[in-house]
């Protein structure tokens, strides 16, 4: 069956509207500021693309890169 427009989700045909107001954040803006100074990692991507995997493997490791977690896991002979 060929792919057809009428096929594909309508959401993925135009770019998502932008939000008409901020979402408050109250505790997330004093733990950021409590953490000042301190390095901060962003990790975005699609569902399905294993931020949550990469976050929990990094804190078992106790890594805070791909390098170190890749070391770390030798250490313990995972890999």
């Amino acid at each position: 069956m060929p792919l057809t427009t009428d096929s594909l989700v309508s959401t993925k045909l135009r770019p998502s509207q932008a939000r008409p107001k901020l979402v408050a954040r109250p505790r997330l803006i004093a733990k950021l500021e409590r953490e000042t100074g301190r390095k901060l990692t962003l990790i975005s991507a699609p569902a399905g693309f294993g931020k949550t995997h990469v976050n929990n493997l990094y804190r078992k490791l106790d890594s805070h890169s791909r390098t170190q977690a890749v070391a770390r896991a030798r250490e313990l002979k995972l890999l």
